[in-house]
């Protein structure tokens, strides 16, 4: 049996003129073509999981059977139903404020009594859409009301809660609602979608998110190679980009990102001859023996830290490397790429 969502199965008891129209708009105007796009969402759990479509929009279904299917029906025509179990994690597909928010309910059915228990989240994206998570577990959630998360936080569980035929997710996006009398006025008019992975999926359909992971960094640039002379200093510029979807910041314990020293000249948290702080193999503006901090406190996600450092050149002439790798102190150590600098040291 297809789910018939709690919200369209309430309204379809008074609602019936409404909803014969829904049916048949679509067919005289053209349902696939009859609304733009919505695009720049991820699917909405985290990176590398797959979930499959469970129900796809109701332009894309038979809509003329005796017992269409819940989507066939006016707000939730463009929504999407994702197969998620009881616990899975549910992510912003894009980022935004919290705007409507429900976590108290700790009952659901396949019954439209149910309809007014769902707990939910929607998301203001700030562009005059929101997206909407729909039939979420009881007390499960990441974030409060009015929090502002990036795209791939943690929202909360996957469950039945509300009017739902099964577990499972229920997404969609709509023109920003009030949200201000709470379940009604929280549900709007759902919109043509697009995820980034998956263009617009077909039921049944199995995806992998590629959604944004807690913390994450991109290489974007460095200075070009040094060539010193014994004992001077030169600074080295490196660039990289917050990718993920928490904050760096130096003062906040969890989130301190750093360039660490790596394998495999001078290995991994091993000082180093070109340079760090006072009281290490060579005294240069490093953080530590083997730390390099952002010029910057806070780097937000989206945004770029760079790492101005200096190095100085060892006594004698050679090539010397040394290799460094971007890290969250005491959580990880996040994408290598292979980042080193080059010093050639000559005769002055």
């Amino acid at each position: 049996m297809r789910e018939r969502t709690g919200r369209n199965a309430l309204r379809h008891r008074w609602l019936v003129p409404i909803v014969m129209l829904g049916l048949v708009l679509p067919m005289l105007l053209g349902a696939s073509t009859a609304a733009a796009t919505y695009t720049g969402l991820k699917m909405p759990w985290p990176r590398t999981v797959y979930h499959s479509v469970t129900q796809t929009p109701g332009a894309y279904e038979n809509c003329n059977v005796q017992n269409p299917p819940s989507h066939c029906f006016g707000f939730d025509t463009w929504a999407y139903d994702f197969g998620l179990s009881t616990g899975n994690t549910v992510s912003a597909a894009h980022s935004g404020t919290v705007l409507g928010y429900q976590f108290a309910f700790g009952v659901g059915a396949c019954d439209v009594s149910y309809a007014t228990k769902a707990n939910y989240i929607v998301l203001n994206h700030g562009d005059g859409y929101s997206s909407q998570y729909w039939h979420l577990l009881q007390n499960s959630a990441s974030v409060s009301p009015n929090q502002f998360v990036y795209q791939g936080h943690p929202l909360g569980g996957a469950d039945t809660s509300g009017a739902a035929c099964g577990t499972h997710l229920h997404f969609a996006v709509e023109a920003t609602p009030p949200c201000n009398n709470g379940y009604n006025s929280c549900i709007g008019q759902s919109i043509r979608i697009s995820f980034d992975e998956a263009g617009e999926p077909a039921l049944n359909t199995s995806i992998q998110s590629l959604n944004h992971v807690q913390f994450s960094a991109t290489y974007q640039s460095q200075s070009a190679n040094l060539s010193l002379t014994p004992g001077q200093v030169n600074h080295f510029v490196v660039q990289y980009l917050n990718n993920g979807y928490d904050v760096w910041n130096i003062g906040m314990s969890g989130n301190k990102a750093f360039l660490g020293t790596w394998n495999p000249t001078p290995g991994q948290d091993q000082a180093s001859v070109l340079g760090g702080a006072t009281g290490c193999v060579v005294a240069t503006n490093w953080y530590s023996c083997n730390r390099i901090r952002p010029t910057t406190t806070q780097v937000d996600p989206g945004q770029s830290a760079w790492f101005d450092f200096q190095v100085r050149g060892p006594a004698s002439q050679g090539i010397y490397k040394l290799y460094l790798r971007p890290l969250i102190e005491g959580v990880l150590w996040m994408e290598d790429v292979g980042l080193y600098v080059q010093v050639t040291v000559v005769n002055p």
